[in-house]
């Protein structure tokens, strides 16, 4: 599972860069060669299937749902670079992608009926903070940091999974972290280091897909998905970094505290899971 999950999704990308002949080139202040968000797209649909097998469209169970969703995201990461300037129009786009989003993950299930449009309109609005911050990032350059620090979160995110004994979306969410982690490692090597501009939609949908659903699965209904939540606005603490005024501090203090600052909220769900965690041996749900 740890080879189809990671080891493939990292080869498509190396394959399709490789066939690209370019990692990306920037043609002006805010769009980008497709190809990054076009190779991360195809890796995760087909570390998807090799994990899971094709689960048909319409699929059979609800969580299957994750590869339309993968699909949504790397649309969402190709047209991403072609909004920043485009206000109206690109809020738009991201309430529809993010109604549609949250409509898509959420259970069908009797114990949600009483209050299944105020968890739609939940999710839907934090994937719609997570877009508008990838928007955020997309109009100004920060270098390679966010990408680094969305990587990190979602390694932590697939922790909050893992504890939630829901072992498929952490597998997803491994694949994702691996592909972005690739991406970033590759960006250290170019010249001009240079934000992916779209690539970043991808993860800030993911990420609340991921922890959301593992909370359905997980919850029993009643209680409230805190942990959950916490791991989903990890793309959004990215954006949110930035606007702190950090002063003359020499780059890596810099760093650092970007860092704290983003795993903070995430780390906090990992430990909450863990002090509610049965002792008991984990029943992982596949």
């Amino acid at each position: 599972m740890l080879l189809r999950g990671v080891a493939t999704p990292v080869a498509i990308l190396v394959a399709l860069m490789l066939v690209g002949h370019r990692f990306w080139r920037l043609k002006d202040d805010r769009l980008t060669d497709p190809l990054p968000a076009l190779a991360c797209g195809a890796a995760l649909t087909i570390a998807f299937i090799a994990m899971f097998g094709w689960t048909g469209v319409p699929p059979k169970e609800h969580w299957q749902w994750m590869l339309v969703t993968i699909w949504g995201a790397t649309v969402a990461a190709l047209i991403a670079p072609l909004l920043t300037r485009i206000h109206v129009l690109r809020v738009i786009i991201w309430l529809v992608v993010a109604a549609a989003t949250a409509w898509l993950i959420l259970p069908s299930w009797e114990m949600y009926a009483g209050k299944r449009n105020w968890y739609i309109g939940g999710v839907a609005a934090v994937v719609l903070a997570n877009l508008e911050s990838t928007s955020h990032l997309s109009r100004k350059r920060f270098g390679l940091a966010p990408l680094f620090l969305v990587t990190i979160g979602t390694i932590l995110t697939s922790i909050v999974m893992l504890y939630a004994h829901q072992a498929k979306f952490a597998q997803v969410c491994g694949s994702v972290a691996s592909v972005m982690g690739f991406l970033f490692l590759v960006s250290l090597l170019l010249r001009r280091r240079e934000p992916i501009l779209g690539v970043m939609a991808i993860p800030s949908i993911l990420i609340p897909v991921l922890a959301f659903s593992a909370f359905f699965y997980y919850s029993d209904g009643e209680t409230f998905p805190t942990e959950f939540a916490l791991a989903a606005i990890t793309p959004l603490m990215v954006a949110l970094v930035t606007l702190i005024p950090m002063g003359r501090l020499k780059g890596w203090k810099r760093f650092a505290i970007a860092q704290i600052v983003c795993i903070v909220p995430v780390a906090i769900g990992v430990v909450m899971l863990l002090m509610t965690v049965s002792d008991e041996a984990p029943d992982y749900q596949y």
